[in-house]
């Protein structure tokens, strides 16, 4: 095992604007959370059993860093519709998401410490996830429920949905 040094990174201040039609949720450095979108209450309807639920998916977009082996996640929500032509149809997907990718890379790289100004990244898109909200965490889990990820105001686990799941909802 490697022994992982502490991210200088800063958390990002504030409230992301809307990035290329998407909304970017959590931004995670070398698994520390540095990002949650909070006002997001609009992105959510309750579902038949009275859960909030995301209408759209998400997409975890993983940059790796070549030089420094570091790793930026960023979860962004697509909208229903757009998430059924994308997901369901594959119509244009990798184009758009590479759109999204570089535009989020653009927007998050003036953020301090984020990026390194000199390394190059990878680029991952790990998808798709259907998002629940209760209170102030969020449960993501994908369509295999085979990975889930659990998000509160201060850290962000990952690990396979049924575990995951079983914290999330309490069983």
């Amino acid at each position: 095992f490697r022994k992982k040094t502490k991210t200088n990174v800063v958390a990002i201040p504030g409230i992301l604007p809307n990035i290329d039609g998407v909304e970017v949720m959590f931004v995670a450095k070398d698994n520390t959370l540095i990002y949650t979108k909070i006002a997001c209450d609009h992105l959510f309807t309750l579902d038949k059993d009275g859960d909030q639920k995301l209408d759209g998916r998400v997409v975890s977009i993983i940059y790796r860093g070549q030089s420094d082996n570091s790793v930026i996640e960023v979860f962004v929500a697509f909208s229903d519709e757009e998430s059924y032509g994308l997901f369901s149809m594959q119509l244009g997907l990798q184009e758009r998401l590479a759109s999204i990718s570089k535009s989020v890379f653009l927007q998050l790289g003036s953020h301090q410490n984020l990026f390194s100004k000199t390394d190059t990244y990878a680029t991952q898109f790990v998808y798709t996830f259907k998002m629940y909200k209760k209170g102030s965490r969020f449960f993501m889990v994908n369509n295999q429920q085979t990975a889930a990820y659990l998000v509160d105001e201060s850290k962000i686990q990952r690990g396979s949905a049924d575990k995951i799941k079983s914290v999330f909802w309490g069983a």
